[in-house]
């Protein structure tokens, strides 16, 4: 459902054109390839609590998503490229894997690839939950205040350090195995065409991290 699916706060990604990098592989013509377009995935979506779910602690419940979507900026259209939980061939082909829905997290468009790192998973969320069910998790959140974010309920947020792929042109994940593992989120990241992406500030739960510059270095 867009109405409820769209709406939504805290997703990331990057510009996307793909005649920098060569046509799609999905776009048999040409005509795409000056296409540009903002590519996105994840977020949170905030809600009135129903009356089996509100309190005065929770007064409103929070969905976490995990969905990609590509805007057109010509035309003004926003095209699904994968729900969540993703279809099963769009799943990582080694072990069927896919990103736990998040938010907080930074992603950025590099090549044909959408790639997202970290962020915060609400640990009361189904891993395969339909995102047009009612089941939804009920938090206490506050946005971010000065440099950092609080969470009210931190034990049910969980903060991640896995690294994500998303194939532009296969509509596939892949997870990229990453070493060291930095949990963080509400961090920036950029990349640059030699496949380099580099993040940079954020904080764990609610400690700051250090005005610190990692670089990813895909080889």
């Amino acid at each position: 459902d867009p109405s409820y699916t769209l709406p939504r706060g805290e997703a990331q990604g990057g510009h996307y054109r793909p005649s920098t990098y060569g046509a799609l592989a999905n776009d048999p013509g040409e005509s795409n390839a000056d296409k540009d377009s903002f590519v996105f995935y994840g977020g949170m979506h905030h809600r009135r609590a129903s009356l089996t779910e509100t309190s005065a602690e929770v007064p409103q419940a929070t969905t976490i998503l995990g969905d990609v979507w590509e805007f057109d900026y010509d035309a003004e259209t926003l095209r699904l490229l994968s729900p969540y939980p993703p279809l099963s061939w769009q799943r990582d082909d080694r072990n069927g894997g896919y990103p736990k829905a998040r938010t907080a997290h930074a992603a950025t468009v590099v090549d044909h690839q959408l790639i997202l790192h970290g962020g915060m998973h609400f640990g009361g969320m189904e891993e395969d939950e339909d995102p047009s069910s009612n089941n939804r998790a009920s938090s206490s959140f506050s946005s971010p205040s000065n440099t950092y974010a609080t969470y009210k309920t931190s034990s049910r947020w969980q903060p991640l350090s896995d690294v994500w792929i998303f194939d532009l042109r296969t509509l596939k994940w892949k997870e990229r195995m990453q070493y060291p593992q930095l949990a963080r989120s509400y961090h920036s990241m950029v990349g640059w065409g030699n496949g380099t992406v580099a993040a940079f500030g954020g904080f764990q739960q609610d400690t700051n991290i250090p005005g610190e510059t990692v670089a990813f270095v895909f080889k």
